[in-house]
């Protein structure tokens, strides 16, 4: 009964802010709002044929809303709004499942749950035009049926190791339609998975062999098949065999040059304050050279030339070689600020993450910039710790990890995916430089590791 009344609550927040507030169309929204109408009134051929374009969920979302909206006479917004409160609510739903899967007390699950409920820099998506709001189900659901594969690779039947696998595959599908960076989790999930066959050959136990290679087949297939597949389309359209446009490719080589070149005092001030956040740089400390480490500021002079001689279906590819090797000119001062960088993708709490308009109370209270950065700072501390101490807690448990039975309620699994998408997404955002809004997918895992953390602390 207590969560139900919590589910209701957050309904109705959600419900109350759908009605009073208003997002703003500007940078990548407009890239998004551009895709969607095009979807609508050109189809999927001019969607390839202009490409690359965006990862395809998103667009097909907006999309539908202006279609849904045309229908009924109503902005297509507020038909996003609905759909985008369908998915904060699934994400809601998987986090309360996977607390009770970790035997997490009601309290803290409560907690957790209402935070995520309120918590402005997710709600700053539920209310924006941005794509990270639909990754959230996508990634939850990964984590779960993830560990209920592993857990069942000995035991269960073969229609149920099939049907597990093509369920993550499914999945993976869905993160890849909304985040092409997601193609490298895949592949981290793709050799975890290949562990148990490992495992299955050194112990001669045929079962675990049979279920493993079974698994990774349909696995393979469920999602590398129809990766494969969107690439092909592209490449077929407009010459490039990628799921998504080149913007990568400059995010790495521009991160290379900033991450190698001469350091001096200012800018290493400047990057220790941007680790809090761009505004904290510019506006409350008042630092020189922000700008230097901003994502958007980057002279491409360099770039542009090195360029000139290779056709445009190579720019891509010699743009990541490049990056690669100015980041190998200087490797240890690159690893050490992608560090950085690294520690910032755990401050994911903000009031500035997106545009939208408020109400005027709520407008003054997200204009609180010491409650911003209490919240900002706490939470990234409480994150960090939960990180580590569910780290901590699997290399202690780490024996539970090869125990393959779905029978037996083993937590450890569990907190093995949570971490090992952490980890990749954290490990592939820290090589270019991000913005607050690039740690959002991976925002509901973090609160599963601080409850876990209070869990085991304080009750």
């Amino acid at each position: 009964m207590k969560f139900k009344i919590v589910f209701i609550l957050s309904l109705l927040y959600w419900i109350y802010l759908a009605c009073t507030c208003q997002p703003v169309i500007v940078h990548d929204s407009i890239e998004y709002h551009r895709l969607g109408q095009l979807l609508l009134n050109e189809g999927w051929v001019e969607y390839f044929q202009t490409g690359p374009q965006r990862e395809p969920l998103y667009p097909l979302m907006i999309a539908a809303a202006m279609n849904i909206g045309n229908k009924l006479s109503v902005e297509y917004i507020t038909i996003l709004y609905i759909i985008q409160m369908l998915f904060l609510f699934c994400t809601q739903y998987l986090t309360y499942r996977l607390l009770k899967k970790l035997n997490i007390s009601s309290t803290i699950s409560i907690c957790i749950l209402l935070y995520l409920a309120i918590s402005p820099s997710i709600v700053n998506l539920y209310l924006s035009v941005y794509s990270e709001i639909v990754t959230y189900p996508f990634i939850l659901g990964i984590a779960w049926i993830g560990a209920a594969s592993w857990q069942s690779l000995k035991h269960a039947s073969k229609l149920k190791i099939t049907l597990l696998a093509a369920a993550l595959g499914i999945l993976f599908c869905g993160i890849l339609a909304s985040k092409a960076i997601y193609e490298y989790v895949l592949y981290a999930h793709i050799f975890i998975f290949c562990i148990p066959l490992l495992i299955s050959l050194i112990k001669k136990d045929k079962k675990l062999l049979i279920n493993s290679a079974l698994f990774l087949l349909i696995f393979q297939f469920m999602s590398l098949g129809p990766m494969s597949l969107y690439k092909s389309i592209n490449e077929k359209y407009n010459g490039y065999s990628v799921i998504t446009g080149g913007r990568g490719a400059h995010h790495i080589h521009a991160s290379a040059r900033r991450r190698t070149d001469p350091l001096d005092a200012p800018k290493v001030k400047a990057l220790l304050a941007r680790v809090v956040s761009d505004h904290f740089c510019e506006s409350y400390l008042k630092l020189t050279n922000c700008q230097y480490w901003h994502i958007q500021k980057f002279d491409n002079t360099e770039l542009v030339e090195y360029l000139k001689p290779y056709p445009e279906d190579r720019h891509e590819s010699e743009t990541t070689k490049l990056g690669i090797k100015i980041a190998l000119s200087n490797p240890i001062q690159f690893t050490l600020l992608s560090g950085s960088e690294a520690v910032r993708l755990f401050i994911w709490e903000t009031m500035n993450i997106g545009f939208v308009t408020y109400p005027q109370w709520l407008t003054h209270i997200f204009r609180n910039t010491t409650l911003e950065y209490i919240l900002s700072i706490g939470w990234a501390v409480i994150s960090l710790i939960g990180f580590f101490y569910v780290v901590c807690s699997i290399i202690r448990q780490r024996k539970e990890l090869f125990n393959f039975d779905l029978t037996i309620q083993n937590s450890t699994v569990l907190l093995l995916f949570l971490i090992s998408i952490i980890t990749t997404h954290v490990g592939l955002y820290s090589i270019v430089m991000t913005v607050t809004r690039f740690s959002s997918p991976i925002v509901p895992l973090l609160l599963i590791c601080v409850a876990y953390f209070l869990n085991k602390k304080f009750t």
